[in-house]
């Protein structure tokens, strides 16, 4: 049984890719795939003109720290840490000195809006202002990718719309952004849509022909359970 089967997908930079399908077609484990979190059983991974799936664990987690950004539905922040260290953390753990990493967690949490929540802990956060610590957090050390799995899952529709204009914003920006999701609104928002069916593609539709680029994001790849 395969979980991910003969997919075959070339993400070139600055463009954001929604995938979509039912749940359990596989949209996750290909996520996981593209993000290093998991090896394929067959097939290959390139991030950036380098592959990936072959590195050991050690490459494989600094080239995860450095190039691609991970936003997760359930937030994944530290309970015991403050909105500012939770960005830091990421860049610290990269190598970055700390003078660096709080500039760059200030900044990020400026353009996210959320600078005057800071020193808060996450328990004090509603939660689109916890999925905002998460996407500065993803963005801290600046990556090629940025990887999100129903980022708007957990949230209620005013937050739902908070986090879509900062996205949008990433996207204005040239930031290269693959999202997991079933919510439409978030797949309105990218420039092409996957579908996946029982873990096969079973569609490609570009809602934005202009967005070209170097490859920054490729894979040949099947993943069995």
């Amino acid at each position: 049984m395969w979980a991910v089967d003969r997919v075959d997908l070339d993400v070139p930079a600055g463009q954001t890719l929604a995938i979509t399908g039912a749940s359990g077609c596989g949209k996750s484990t290909l996520l996981q795939l593209l993000g290093g979190l998991d090896r394929p059983t067959e097939g290959e991974v390139w991030l950036g003109g380098r592959r990936v799936d072959d590195l050991g664990e050690r490459a494989l987690a600094r080239m995860r720290r450095r190039s691609i950004g991970f936003v997760f539905q359930a937030f994944h922040l530290m309970d015991e840490l403050t909105a500012a260290e939770n960005v830091e953390l990421p860049a610290l753990l990269a190598g970055a000195a700390p003078r660096t990493a709080r500039r760059r967690a200030a900044g990020l949490l400026d353009r996210v809006g959320l600078a005057d929540r800071a020193r808060h802990l996450p328990s004090k956060l509603s939660g689109g202002q916890r999925q905002r610590v998460a996407i500065a957090r993803a963005l801290v050390n600046e990556p090629l990718v940025v990887l999100a799995d129903e980022l708007t899952g957990n949230l209620d529709s005013a937050a739902t719309s908070e986090v879509l204009r900062l996205f949008d914003g990433l996207r204005a920006a040239g930031q290269t952004l693959v999202m997991v999701t079933h919510d439409e609104r978030v797949a309105a928002t990218a420039d092409r849509v996957v579908s996946l069916r029982d873990g096969m593609l079973a569609g490609d539709t570009r809602l934005d022909g202009d967005r070209r680029g170097t490859s920054h994001l490729g894979a040949l790849l099947g993943w069995a359970d």
